[in-house]
């Protein structure tokens, strides 16, 4: 049995919270539903680039899957105290299958595009990726699950958000504080399910 990883991207808001701006789940939602998949893993977009699994980047992040024990991983090995709704969503929805959660600010995510381990490397060029494509440029609204073992709806994705809630939602985001001017205005959450 292999270990998957999950991921959140979060931005932080002029009013000092935090909003989910990219999961891998809503992600890969979107890819599906765009009929690219066909085409994976050739020319796949960089946020689902991001769920590639790789052993060695996932001990070197977070100290899973290990062979041996990682001195000092990427991720603080912990959820951050003011993850944004989304997240705790995220983390909730897959409860005890989740495992090894922990956070990295922006600044130690794009310190990464300089190391010499080409896995940290890629992975620092791909988030980089995914920022400069716009992807992560609006919050994210918070997605709903029906009943137990139901798949997850995601309003935007699935036609059932508002004229209003989508404008809404396009306002606040106005208000997310710019990656490229401050780094750690932006952080990545991740977490592992076997």
């Amino acid at each position: 049995m292999g270990a998957d990883i999950h991921w959140i991207i979060e931005r932080r808001h002029r009013s000092g919270t935090w909003h989910a701006v990219g999961t891998d789940m809503h992600s890969w939602r979107r890819y599906y539903d765009s009929g690219q998949f066909r085409n994976y893993p050739d020319n796949c977009p960089p946020d689902i680039r991001l769920n590639d699994r790789n052993y060695d980047l996932f001990s070197l992040l977070s100290d899973v899957r290990s062979e041996k024990p990682v001195r000092k991983t990427v991720m603080i090995p912990r959820e951050p105290a003011s993850l944004s709704e989304m997240g705790r969503a995220e983390l909730d929805y897959w409860g005890e299958d989740a495992h090894s959660a922990g956070y990295a600010m922006g600044n130690t995510l794009f310190a990464l595009l300089e190391h010499k381990n080409e896995d940290l490397k890629g992975f620092a060029e791909t988030i980089k990726e995914v920022l400069d494509s716009g992807v992560a440029n609006l919050i994210l609204p918070l997605f709903h699950v029906p009943a137990p073992d139901e798949e997850r709806i995601y309003p935007d994705l699935d036609d059932t958000e508002s004229a209003h809630d989508r404008l809404a939602r396009i306002r606040e985001s106005e208000g997310l504080l710019s990656w490229k001017d401050d780094p750690d205005s932006i952080r990545m959450i991740v977490f592992y399910d076997n």
